[in-house]
């Protein structure tokens, strides 16, 4: 799964399960407006955009910095007050919750936009509230293999070295004298 997705669905995840959020329209789309009558207030969680920058390649492996948009598209029918108490609680939902920000090694910057909107007879507030969160990206490369065979070679320690009398230890080696014993070879079953 993307990461910018993932952090998306945790996002929506841990505010729908909020209590803060009762009665709140919480969606995870950027194209969707609220019916005034029976949505508000509500939420639409996105990604806004996502942004790489590279850092070079370390051994072979590519790795970038990645600054990533997280919106919060805050829809009410009220104040100014109301919508700021909105966006308070998605941060305090969102960035005390210690498995939500280990996700993402910093949080660069946040904007706030605010635009009123006409709906038939109902005013409605729309906060547009973004973060830039940053994370590192690292591709791994995959290089097809086939565990075939191993052989393991086997010296075995006194008692059971068949190989005694040894200077100074009766009756076999004190330890592995080097000699190997017996050869196992395991092939394991292919997926």
């Amino acid at each position: 799964m993307l990461e910018r997705r993932n952090i998306r669905e945790r996002a929506v995840a841990l505010l729908k399960a909020s209590s803060l959020f009762a009665g709140v329209t919480i969606k995870d789309t950027a194209a969707d407006d609220f019916d005034a009558d029976s949505e508000l207030p509500g939420i639409n969680v996105y990604t806004a955009s996502e942004s790489w920058e590279s850092k070079g390649v370390v051994l072979h492996t590519p790795f970038v910095t990645v600054s990533l948009t997280l919106s919060f598209e805050v829809w009410i029918e009220g104040t100014g007050a109301q919508a700021d108490d909105l966006v308070e609680k998605i941060e305090s939902v969102l960035f005390t919750n210690a498995d939500f920000v280990k996700e993402f090694s910093g949080l660069r910057s946040a904007s706030s936009q605010t635009t009123a909107k006409q709906d038939g007879n109902k005013p409605m507030l729309r906060v547009l509230q973004s973060y830039v969160l940053e994370y590192g990206l690292e591709f791994e490369p995959v290089i097809p293999d086939a565990f075939v065979t191993v052989e393991i070679e086997v010296d075995a320690i006194d008692p059971a070295d068949p190989n005694t009398g040894n200077e100074g230890y009766a009756g076999g080696s004190p330890g592995p004298d080097g000699r190997i014993e017996g050869v196992v070879t395991v092939e394991p079953e292919q997926a």
